[in-house]
């Protein structure tokens, strides 16, 4: 469950990034962070991030305001 949730994390981020064009380097950040995060639940490497949820639900709340910001944009 905590696999599948990182995953959809990374995909969201992929995508918001794809709608960006990778012009914001603080999304580029939030991406390679979510990468790492990724990573290291299947392999135990780094663990301070992945054992975090805080973590998580503030990347989710940057990305949402993120989302909103380019809503707005538009």
């Amino acid at each position: 469950r905590s696999l599948l949730l990182k995953v959809s994390f990374l995909l969201l981020n992929l995508s918001i990034l794809l709608a960006f064009n990778f012009s914001s380097s603080f999304m580029l950040f939030l991406f390679v962070v979510d990468f790492l995060d990724s990573v290291s639940c299947i392999i135990n490497w780094f663990d301070i991030l992945s054992a975090s949820s805080w973590a998580v639900s503030f990347r989710f709340l940057l990305l949402l305001s993120l989302y909103v910001q380019s809503l707005t944009l538009f």
